[in-house]
């Protein structure tokens, strides 16, 4: 028998390299009462997972460990070990984990996919402006693409409700640049996220229809809301193809008769432009500081070539594109498309470090 005295919570940690999936469910002792929201697992490299265990009042609780065992035909869970859990003393006001049965952060088939062991440290995010920046190193091109969702907090409900219809699927953006793969995020409202990356091999088929296989789910705790009130612009699937980095504006909508600066940076492009206009390609100096998984770039490296234009929204209710093509083709594909609309509500645009 496993017995474990808490103290406002527990964390235990796992090494086993026969499972493939790990997950924890804590119920009530007495009354077997499953207590959902608990409990929160991820993992850390691919044999190692830690268990984080917060009872959300005093008294006895049993803790069940369950795992899924690598290269087996039987993909359910099987009971591990049990321990009983006297929880001594609780947090004064009860924080409740997203409801979770499994670990959170990348699965095994990430590394298959070719995405760096670096992955594995991410898992519990935490996001304090609203805006989540991520890089993930790759070794081969892979396209990808992220889905944001709110995570189940609140006994029976979500935590996060959407303002305006403003949550959805571009509330990502997924982009792919020699060797990283760049997601960004933002978020309505504070409160627990699931983000969720999906990858397909291109060696499969080139089809942007094909079935994405989910390699990773991150939890993230954002702490406040977003100052753009605007999702990211549309991104089309060839951008990762031609390693596009757009790097202004990133909000979708663009107010009539407002001038807007565009960036975007590509090392294969060769011909860019905003709708019949040219972009023009400059030299710029690489000195910014990289988002989380990146490091700061030294002063005095090579400069990065990038795309460049000013250009006025005209028309409300119509879209604004950006047409691009490598030097190997003479049809302009469709990179991003942005909305024009009326400038009766401000949009806060937001500072971006690449």
């Amino acid at each position: 028998m496993n017995f474990v005295n808490s103290d406002r919570g527990e964390r235990f940690a796992f090494k086993c390299p026969e499972l493939s999936d790990f997950a924890t469910v804590l119920r009530e002792k007495s009354s077997s009462q499953e207590c959902k929201h608990s409990t929160l697992c991820t993992r850390k490299g691919d044999s190692e997972y830690r268990a984080f265990v917060k009872p959300e009042n005093r008294g006895n609780y049993k803790l069940s460990v369950y795992g899924k065992l690598k290269f087996s035909t039987d993909r359910s869970f099987h009971l591990l070990v049990d321990y009983f859990i006297t929880a001594d003393e609780v947090e004064d006001q009860f924080s409740p984990f997203p409801q979770h049965f499994g670990v959170w952060g990348p699965n095994s088939l990430a590394i298959d996919f070719g995405f760096s062991r670096r992955i594995y440290k991410f898992d519990v995010l935490a996001c304090r402006s609203g805006e989540l920046y991520v890089k993930l190193p790759i070794y081969k091109f892979t396209r990808t693409k992220s889905v944001l969702a709110p995570a189940v907090t609140d006994k029976g409900d979500d935590s996060n409700k959407t303002n305006g219809g403003m949550f959805n699927n571009l509330s990502t953006l997924t982009q792919y640049a020699e060797g990283v793969v760049h997601i960004k995020a933002r978020f309505p409202e504070d409160g627990f996220y699931s983000l969720s990356l999906l990858a397909q091999n291109h060696e499969i088929t080139d089809d942007a229809t094909t079935t994405f296989i989910n390699v990773a789910n991150f939890v993230v705790n954002c702490m406040r809301s977003s100052p753009v009130a605007s999702p990211y612009p549309k991104c089309f699937p060839i951008t990762q193809n031609y390693q596009c980095l757009l790097l202004e504006p990133l909000f979708r909508d663009l107010h009539v008769g407002q001038t807007y600066t565009f960036r975007l940076r590509s090392p294969i492009l060769s011909k860019v432009k905003i709708e019949s206009q040219a972009m023009v390609k400059i030299q710029v100096s690489d000195d910014e500081e990289d988002g989380p998984g990146g490091s700061k770039s030294e002063k005095g490296r090579p400069t990065e070539e990038e795309w460049i234009a000013e250009f006025t929204a005209k028309c409300v209710g119509s879209s604004v594109c950006i047409y691009g093509c490598p030097e190997s083709s003479a049809s302009l594909c469709a990179l991003y498309i942005f909305n024009v609309t009326s400038a009766e509500s401000d949009v806060e645009t937001m500072s971006t470090h690449m």
